[in-house]
């Protein structure tokens, strides 16, 4: 995935690769399926040019675990792709379940980021109670947009697996 398109070479260009997980676990009710428990992580890959290596690390919980320093895209690869136990055990025997895993695979620039966060802390906040004009909230928000299309790209994936709990 990291290799994927230019993402190579935005990784290259000190621009962080961020892949945010997500596994539900589903549980047949009488008519619908329902949501029973949820657990998120990101994968974080960021390309340092003074050592020339590529760092990942997993966040979850506002915590932040090195998982390694490698010289390669490939091995900084075969790092994410190691299994990753989710403790998410089905509750009912018997039931019927299913995992759904998503995946959003985004590059973005520390900048655009930055510059998100302010404005959600900055100029919607106000905007949205009234202290503030809306359109200049808007027009920034749209800047932002705008700057994180142009230099970063997403990709969502999804999967799901059914079973029964015994």
């Amino acid at each position: 995935m990291l290799s994927e398109g230019h993402r190579q070479e935005l990784l290259a260009a000190g621009w962080p690769t961020v892949l945010h997980c997500r596994v539900e676990l589903w549980k047949r009710g009488l008519i619908f399926f329902t949501r029973e428990s949820v657990v998120d992580w990101d994968l974080i890959v960021e390309y340092v040019p003074a050592t020339r290596l590529y760092h990942v690390r997993r966040q979850q919980k506002g915590k932040i675990g090195e998982l390694g320093r490698v010289a390669t895209i490939a091995d900084a690869e075969q790092i994410i792709d190691r299994p990753y136990r989710v403790p998410l055990p089905p509750r009912s025997q018997g039931a019927q379940y299913y995992y759904s895993f998503s995946l959003d695979l985004s590059t973005l620039s520390l900048n655009d980021l930055d510059a998100w966060q302010r404005w959600v802390r900055g100029d919607a906040e106000p905007a949205i109670r009234g202290k503030k004009n809306p359109l200049t909230a808007i027009q920034r928000g749209i800047g932002s947009l705008l700057s994180r299309v142009l230099g970063g790209e997403t990709q969502h994936y999804e999967r799901r697996s059914a079973f029964t709990a015994g």
